[in-house]
């Protein structure tokens, strides 16, 4: 997989506009479903990601990715939570890998949904096995 697009996404969280997040996507060769890490930020004042999954990844797949809309699955989709880097001893990075019931996007209220999310915990070997390296900061 190459890493096509890193940028930083501002989103409307659950209490407000402003929550941002790291959102990378990687493609691989013709056929291949693509990777979107979503990374939550530490000092985003806003709604973490996991807690607007449906919207966040409507959101990407509507503005990064409308090429993969009529896809059955249309990504892969993994949440990135960095290890908090201060205390007596720092964690790791925790990643879930989410999947949705259905990938049709739809617009209520202004904001995009897909639906609904169920949650799987996995280890960064696991995302370096979906990118083919490991995942980068």
């Amino acid at each position: 997989m190459r890493l096509e697009l890193d940028t930083i996404h501002e989103y409307q969280g659950l209490f407000g506009p402003g929550a941002t997040c790291r959102i990378r996507i990687y493609r691989g060769g013709e056929g291949e479903t693509p990777v979107v890490v979503a990374t939550d930020l530490p000092g985003s004042e806003g709604t973490a990601i996991n807690n607007v999954a449906e919207q966040l990844a409507a959101e990407v797949l509507v503005e990064y990715l409308r090429d993969r809309l009529k896809e059955a699955e249309p990504f892969i989709w993994i949440e990135h939570f960095p290890a908090e880097p201060t205390g007596a001893s720092p964690g790791e990075d925790r990643f879930s890998q989410v999947t949705f019931a259905n990938y049709r996007t739809l617009r209520f209220k202004g904001r995009w949904r897909i639906g609904p999310a169920s949650w799987r915990y996995i280890g960064a070997g696991d995302v370096a096995d979906l990118l083919g390296a490991p995942l980068s900061t």
